[in-house]
């Protein structure tokens, strides 16, 4: 009987932790307030928000609806969500560590590993890293959505996906544009198997452990029961349930599992490492590439000798972009998989480090915009958090373009953020 009532009461206190705690009991009402209207106005089941300061392990969670529409059973710990695009940044950090290993190069061609497709022999790693490899956009193609929703459970061959994209052509020469296609990092995936010999979740599971990352699993293949049983069911534009549909299709570009709290603790190390890069002074080791001025802007980086179009000023880094807002400089990225949104940002100027994954993707363009403007005016309204913030800035070895970081009220996110829709 005691065994039952401690067992109860560790749950009641989990849910007190994913619902109630907060900053401060406004930033708690104004966030509550914020994501409950969120889920009305764009008809979106399941919010969760995760919310935290970098090098602390207390996470303030903001969660409505359940499992599923209509569903009164609230969210676990386990709770797990497809995070689709959010995976590039796993999978970036493995090719930077094979990079780092001397496993691969920067310049490596692709022709080394799919000889099958000479149209795409000169592209580079670096250009599928910096999505400027002009190789076309596999889910792009005609009602992509659609055949994924009528037949979830098919698992996709690799030959069969990268044929779609292979029609004879590229988009433009590689390393004069920049635009996404998410072909680059299933491919990348592909590579990193073919150099280590292992597979990419034995590969993605040695991050996760390094990160302690207890509720983030990847699988290819039909969908375990440990995932299956924890899974957020999402729904498409239309309201179809797409929980069953697998990630065979997605792999290296979207084929991670996990949820806001575990995605907090992964953008913070993530980033936190690319601060010590910054103050380092490191830069990537391609003596071909110009070397850049030091880090004015964090991701000042200079990927290709030519001026690439479609450049704009928030700038970019592998799978992680930058931008300016009214809080200072946001580091941010995002995943979208049918049925399922998920973003994650980090303030490295004031140690603000969030995430939140739903249950549906808006109709609505503006739905990121609006949540992160709702963010940050309960950030910036509220006196304890500011404090932190303060506290953060005075305690932590901050890079130098801190000291002078713009603000900027309007929003511009980068394009593949608003691809997303």
């Amino acid at each position: 009987m005691l065994k039952i009532l401690y067992s109860a009461l560790c749950l009641y206190l989990f849910y007190i932790n994913l619902v109630s705690f907060a900053f401060s009991a406004k930033f708690s009402k104004e966030t509550n307030d914020s994501i409950r209207w969120a889920s009305e106005t764009y008809q979106i089941p399941t919010i969760w928000l995760s919310v935290s300061m970098a090098g602390q392990d207390d996470y303030y969670n903001y969660v409505t609806g359940g499992y599923s529409k209509g569903d009164d059973k609230k969210l676990s710990e386990d709770a797990l969500f497809k995070i689709g695009g959010l995976t590039k940044t796993f999978t970036a950090e493995l090719i930077l560590n094979l990079i780092n290993e001397k496993k691969i190069k920067y310049a490596d061609k692709l022709d080394k590993w799919f000889p099958e497709y000479p149209v795409w022999k000169k592209i580079t790693i670096r250009d599928l890293l910096y999505n400027t490899s002009g190789i076309l956009d596999y889910t792009k193609s005609f009602r992509w959505v659609d055949k994924l929703i009528k037949n979830p459970t098919k698992i996709w061959k690799n030959k069969e996906l990268l044929d779609i994209p292979y029609d004879g052509s590229v988009a433009f020469p590689a390393g004069t544009q920049l635009d996404n296609s998410n072909t680059n990092y299933l491919l990348l995936g592909l590579i990193a198997e073919k150099v280590t010999n292992q597979s990419l979740s034995d590969l993605y599971n040695s991050i996760f452990a390094k990160n302690n990352l207890k509720k983030t699993h990847y699988s290819a293949d039909d969908i375990p029961a440990n995932i299956i049983n924890n899974l957020v069911h999402g729904y498409s534009r239309e309201q179809v349930d797409v929980v069953k549909l697998n990630s065979s299709w997605a792999q290296g570009m979207g084929g991670i599992y996990s949820n806001p709290n575990d995605l907090v603790v992964w953008f913070e190390n993530l980033m936190r490492n690319k601060i010590d890069i910054f103050n380092k002074g490191q830069m990537p080791p391609d003596p071909k590439l110009p070397k850049a001025p030091p880090f004015q802007s964090p991701f000042l980086e200079l990927v290709t000798l030519t001026p690439l179009k479609n450049f704009s000023f928030t700038g970019f880094t592998p799978a992680v972009y930058s931008m300016t807002t009214s809080n200072g400089i946001l580091w941010l990225s995002a995943g979208y998989f049918p049925g399922y949104l998920s973003f994650a940002g980090m303030f490295p100027c004031s140690g603000v480090v969030f995430a939140y994954s739903t249950s549906k993707l808006p109709k609505k363009v503006k739905f990121q915009e609006v949540m992160l403007q709702k963010f940050l005016k309960s950030l910036e309204d509220d006196e304890i958090i500011n404090d932190k913030m303060n506290k953060y800035k005075s305690t932590q070895n901050l890079p130098k373009f801190c000291k002078s970081e713009d603000k900027y009220p309007n929003l511009l996110f980068p394009d593949e953020i608003k691809g997303l829709y």
